[in-house]
C-alpha cells in the first residue's frame, strides 16, 4: 500500500457499523506490550493478560517464552508454578514444558513414553523484547513492531514510567493521544489551555499500517530554566510528529527550535480485560542527559498531564470505541482520529478475514 494523503472531507464516508473494545479479538494481529522486561525475571513466572486471555511469561534458560496460562492436565495456571533451568514446571501436578511448549515430564507417569501431541502449550504468534518492554501479538502481526530510532539512539537518554491502569479501552487511550483539541480542556492545567485551543495536524499520511501527522503548535516548556528565567520564552512554537501502528502504539515527537532540543514520548496500551488496560510510557530527550534535576522536574510534568487524562478516562460510560463514523461528530481538527478509526477499522476487518479468534497454535 503506498503513502496517502488524508483528506478532512473523507470523514463524511460512512465506516461499518462497528464498534472495537478490550475483547475484539479482530484486533489480535497486531504487537501489544504486556509487560516491561524487568518484570519478567530469571526465577520465576508471572502472568498477564491480553484482550480476555491470561497467558504466562518466562526466562528458561534465559529464553523469553509465553503460553496460554493453562496447564493441560486441570488447567492450572502455570503462572504458579516454576521455572527449573530450561523448563516451566506446574506447580499441580509437577508437568514440565520446555521452551517450544512440548511437554517433556509427566511425573505420575511410571513408563517412559511419549507425551499426547494435546500435551502442548498455547502459545503466541509472535513475541520480543524492544525499548525495555515484551511484546506479543496473540495471532500473525499485520506488520512489524514500529522502529522508533530516539529510543535506541546513546545520544539520547531514556526513562520508563511505572505503569499504570484505566478503565478505558486501549483504542480509547490511543484515540486520545492521536487527539490534540483536548489540549484544551483536559490540560489546562499543564501544557494546554487557550493557547493550544487551534492545535491540530498539518498533514496526516498513510503508509501501509502507519500513521503519521505533523504538524507546529504553541507548547508551554515548565521544565527548562532559561525559560523560568526569563531568557527564553515560556510558551515556544514546537515541530511536533505523532507516529501510529497497530495495535496500540504511539510515539510523539516534538523539536524545539528554540534550544534546538529533541523530546519523544513512547505510549503504548495492552487491552488486558473488558474493563482494564495497562499504560505504558517512555520518554527519550536530548537536552537533559545526565542531568537529573531536569529529568526529575519533566517527570513530575508528565505525570500530571497523565492524572488529567485519566481523570477523563474514569469519566466515560463505556470502554468502545466506535469504528462508524456516523455515531460521533467529526470537525478538520480531527483529521488523525479520523484516519485512526480507519486504520482499526482495516485492522478489524483482516482479523475478520483471517478468522482471527484468540491463540489457537499449539507447540
Amino acid at each position: 500500500m503506498g503513502a496517502t494523503t488524508i483528506s478532512a472531507d473523507r470523514a463524511a464516508a460512512p465506516a461499518p457499523t462497528r464498534w472495537v473494545d478490550n475483547l475484539s479479538p479482530e484486533l489480535a494481529p497486531a504487537w501489544y506490550p504486556v509487560a516491561s522486561s524487568t518484570e519478567v525475571g530469571d526465577d520465576a513466572p508471572i502472568a498477564v493478560q491480553l484482550f480476555g486471555t491470561r497467558w504466562v511469561l518466562a526466562r528458561l534458560d534465559g529464553e523469553l517464552v509465553a503460553f496460554v496460562d493453562e496447564c493441560p492436565h486441570r488447567l492450572a495456571p502455570l503462572s504458579a508454578g516454576n521455572v527449573c533451568g530450561d523448563t516451566l514446571q506446574c506447580g499441580y501436578h509437577g508437568w514440565r514444558f520446555a521452551a517450544s511448549g512440548e511437554c517433556v515430564d509427566v511425573p505420575s507417569s511410571e513408563h517412559a513414553r511419549t507425551p499426547s501431541a494435546r500435551s502442548g502449550l498455547v502459545r503466541p504468534a509472535g513475541l520480543q523484547e524492544r525499548y525495555g518492554l515484551v511484546w506479543m501479538a496473540p495471532e500473525p502481526p499485520v506488520c512489524d513492531l514500529m522502529d522508533v530510532p530516539d529510543f535506541e539512539d546513546e545520544r539520547f537518554e531514556v526513562r520508563h514510567d511505572t505503569p499504570v491502569h484505566t478503565p478505558a479501552s486501549a483504542g480509547q487511550c490511543l484515540d486520545n493521544f492521536v487527539d490534540t483539541s483536548h489540549f484544551l480542556m483536559v490540560h489546562a492545567g499543564t501544557f494546554g489551555g487557550d493557547e493550544a485551543a487551534m492545535t491540530q495536524p498539518d498533514t496526516v499520511t498513510r503508509e501501509g499500517w502507519t500513521l503519521t501527522a505533523e504538524y507546529s503548535t504553541p507548547y508551554k516548556v515548565l521544565d527548562d530554566p532559561a525559560a523560568a528565567a526569563g531568557e527564553l520564552p515560556v510558551l515556544q512554537i514546537s515541530r511536533h510528529t505523532k507516529t501510529l501502528c497497530p495495535g496500540a502504539l504511539a510515539v510523539l515527537r516534538m523539536e524545539f527550535p528554540e534550544t534546538d532540543s529533541v523530546f519523544s514520548i513512547l505510549i503504548a496500551i495492552q487491552p488486558e480485560s473488558a474493563d482494564s488496560s495497562r499504560l505504558y510510557r517512555l520518554w527519550a530527550r536530548n537536552d537533559i542527559v545526565g542531568d537529573e534535576e531536569r529529568w526529575q522536574e519533566c517527570l513530575r510534568n508528565e505525570a500530571a498531564v497523565l492524572a488529567e487524562d485519566l481523570e477523563m478516562f474514569a469519566a466515560f460510560r463505556h470502554h468502545r470505541l466506535a469504528l462508524d463514523l456516523r455515531h460521533e461528530v467529526h470537525v478538520a481538527a480531527d483529521k488523525l482520529s479520523v484516519a485512526y478509526r480507519r486504520l482499526l477499522c482495516d485492522l478489524y476487518e483482516h482479523g475478520a478475514r483471517s478468522g482471527e479468534g484468540g491463540p489457537t497454535a499449539r507447540a
